[in-house]
């Protein structure tokens, strides 16, 4: 989606994507590692290629909607919560945290893109507003650990 709104001159979305997609690299990365952590094997399965045919944002960001609304988090909390699994819970508590998060912030999105409709100028402004938004929250991710500089010299 990234690249096809890049390639359709909409910076601001595609900039947008980019940050949710490499987010999702994120997550995927942390329930590996959690399930490494605990004792647990790796299965990687085959991935079904994504749409690729995005011919209006609109379409697009109303795809990243539906994609954050699959309810996947939530199913794995309560199998968590039935097997007692407390470590398990915890970490799911901030997937679904992060989840209302996203949620919020693709439908501002998506109703805003309604009110726009097919106004050219509406969708440059949008446009201009999104790719801000996502250059602010991705200065906001933090590192998983803090890094400080240390001065090798004694005095």
């Amino acid at each position: 989606m990234p690249g096809y709104l890049k390639v359709s001159n909409r910076p601001g979305f595609a900039k947008w994507l980019r940050v949710q997609t490499q987010e999702e690299w994120e997550h995927a990365l942390k329930f590996l590692d959690f399930g490494i952590a605990r004792g647990g094997g790796v299965t990687l399965y085959a991935v079904d290629p994504p749409m690729s045919d995005f011919r209006r944002s609109m379409g697009s960001i109303c795809a990243v909607a539906r994609g954050t609304r699959d309810g996947r988090d939530e199913n794995l909390y309560a199998l968590a919560a039935k097997e007692n699994d407390y470590p398990a819970q915890v970490l799911l508590q901030w997937f679904i945290s992060k989840q209302v998060e996203e949620e919020k912030k693709a439908q501002l999105i998506v109703e805003q893109l309604r009110w726009a409709g097919d106004s050219s100028s509406a969708l440059l402004l949008l446009d201009r507003g999104t790719r801000a938004n996502a250059a602010k929250s991705k200065g906001q991710v933090k590192p998983p650990l803090s890094v400080r500089r240390v001065s090798h010299h004694s005095k």
